[in-house]
């Protein structure tokens, strides 16, 4: 089968003028001008107008949890919640579309007020997530069934332990609204998808799905543990590319960590793990020469793994392209370090729209106006990526490429006119 695509504004990440592109059985053969492309047709060939469009080429996810986003369909947004009252109105309109009974678990997501709403009225257990996924709060029902005492807030390792051990979804729900999540990356532009932490549930519904030959995008997972040999190479469109590792918190959530506290607190956020413990566990990882995502916010955090990748250097002579998960607050001094241990840092670029007036208010708009570097990454020559680490925000590649051009705050606030770059170097 074979097919021109002309007529658009056909885009190929390349110094190269093309009009139009020959494909055969799913090959691009040929691009070229429209004169020269025209002469391979044949009475079959498939003439597709473009009509002045746009063509590129698909998207890879540098970073995101499709699972995340799969079980986001499952739950209730809360992302549009402006106080306590309507918090409680969107879980009661979500208990009861759903038909959810009184005994079953009630999840919300978005969550982005500064103090967490009275859930006792509901007899359900119920866990809302703040938006930064770092933090959360569990009504009194759910406390106790995860045998937690306290005022039901929890943060960093604590929350994301509890998280784990909630299993409110069958395999069946699960696996529906994984197909749904692919349709929402795929309407995006993206074909390889990631899934950045990959637990034991989210493993057994991608491996059931391979098996199944159900997966349509190629997917990439990152797990905490052992990775299974099976899934060194792509099964089915899956794979286990390496390991993931958190090394702070969220600045919105005033938990990455820092070399200079949060304004007005003597508050530096959250460190995971002392230098000597961190050297351990990237010690082991890399001796199985898998890559390995690290979880990284704030410079204090930024410091720690420029100084032990510095030291491991000579033990591993090849790191096999580490990188450096958000990168949002970090000197141009440790991005020239970055390239030079080949780190590739990924920058959570839509920050600075959904909450750039946040980091303003944490941080000062100094440090605020050199969030997520891509201007000083350019200058350097380094290589870096950017993502929207659904289900946090959509897998919308191109409104990262509109954050990284423009810059601009939700207040209509530029935070680092020396921070941009050109549509075509952020694609």
């Amino acid at each position: 089968m074979q097919s021109i695509f002309y007529n658009g504004d056909i885009v190929t990440m390349e110094d190269k003028e093309v009009e139009a592109i020959f494909v055969e059985d799913g090959i691009i053969k040929q691009t070229g001008l429209k004169e020269e492309i025209m002469k391979l047709k044949n009475k079959d060939t498939k003439l597709i107008d473009l009509k002045g469009k746009c063509l590129m080429p698909a998207f890879i996810d540098a970073h995101s949890h499709i699972m995340g986003v799969a079980k986001s369909l499952l739950i209730a947004d809360l992302k549009e919640a402006k106080n306590d009252k309507d918090v409680i109105k969107v879980i009661e309109e979500f208990k009861q579309k759903n038909n959810i009974s009184n005994d079953k678990w009630i999840l919300g997501y978005n969550y982005n007020l500064d103090s967490f709403p009275n859930l006792d009225i509901f007899d359900n257990p119920v866990l809302i997530t703040h938006i930064s996924g770092h933090t959360g709060y569990l009504n009194p029902k759910a406390m106790k069934l995860v045998g937690k005492e306290g005022n039901g807030y929890f943060e960093e390792k604590e929350f994301m332990e509890i998280v784990a051990k909630i299993k409110p979804f069958t395999l069946e729900d699960l696996k529906q609204s994984y197909k749904e999540a692919e349709k929402l990356y795929l309407s995006y532009g993206i074909t390889t998808a990631q899934e950045g932490l990959l637990d034991n549930e989210n493993l057994k519904v991608l491996e059931v799905l391979a098996n199944e030959n159900k997966l349509t995008l190629d997917v990439i997972g990152y797990t905490a543990s052992k990775i299974n040999k099976k899934y060194n190479n792509y099964f089915n469109h899956f794979k286990v590319g390496g390991y993931k590792i958190f090394l702070d918190g969220s600045p919105t959530a005033k938990t990455a960590f820092l070399l200079e506290p949060y304004i007005g607190t003597n508050n530096y956020g959250v460190a995971n793990y002392t230098s000597k413990e961190l050297e351990d566990k990237l010690s082991k990882m890399l001796k199985d020469k898998k890559q390995i995502l690290i979880h990284c916010n704030g410079d204090a955090a930024a410091l720690q793994v420029v100084n032990i990748f510095t030291k491991l250097k000579a033990k591993f002579p090849d790191f096999y392209r580490p990188v450096l998960i958000h990168a949002q607050i970090i000197g141009k001094e440790e991005l020239e370090k970055l390239k030079d241990l080949k780190i590739i840092p990924s920058f959570f670029i839509n920050h600075i729209y959904h909450f750039g007036d946040v980091h303003i208010k944490n941080l000062g708009l100094k440090r605020a106006s050199n969030i997520s570097p891509a201007g000083w990454a350019r200058e350097i020559g380094l290589t870096y990526t950017f993502h929207q680490d659904s289900p946090v925000l959509k897998p919308n590649m191109l409104e990262s490429v509109w954050c990284t051009v423009n810059r601009i705050t939700k207040n209509n606030i530029v935070l680092g006119e020396n921070q941009k770059i050109s549509v075509y170097e952020a694609l």
